[in-house]
């Protein structure tokens, strides 16, 4: 499959995505702005940045408006959906995991 190479502005990904047809966009948790996500909600792309691992930075990213975020601590993050009233996912518990609670991604 030939795709076209990555834009050079991370602006032009979103209408890029639309186009080929993906159905999220999933950038950089620094890299992320608030016309980052108008725009990928104007294009009906859902924005859930990779690899946001401090509560500092999950809180500012759920102020802006994403729609999930990838963590390698889904602990911190479930502490501050639930503090903040927000649906959680269910919840699973993985044998032998490390203190953060999982060996892998989780996501919101």
């Amino acid at each position: 499959m030939n795709l076209p190479a990555a834009p050079a502005d991370p602006a032009d990904e979103r209408p890029a995505a639309a186009a080929l047809g993906y159905d999220v966009v999933s950038p950089t948790f620094r890299s992320v702005t608030p016309q980052m996500i108008a725009e990928a909600h104007e294009l009906g792309l859902p924005v859930i940045p990779w690899t946001v691992n401090t509560t500092a930075d999950m809180e500012r990213l759920t102020d802006l408006g994403v729609d999930g975020i990838i963590t390698d601590y889904p602990t911190r993050l479930r502490t501050l959906l639930q503090e903040r009233g927000l649906k959680l996912p269910k919840a699973y518990e993985v044998k032998g995991s490390p203190a953060n609670g999982c060996s892998c991604h989780g996501a919101w």
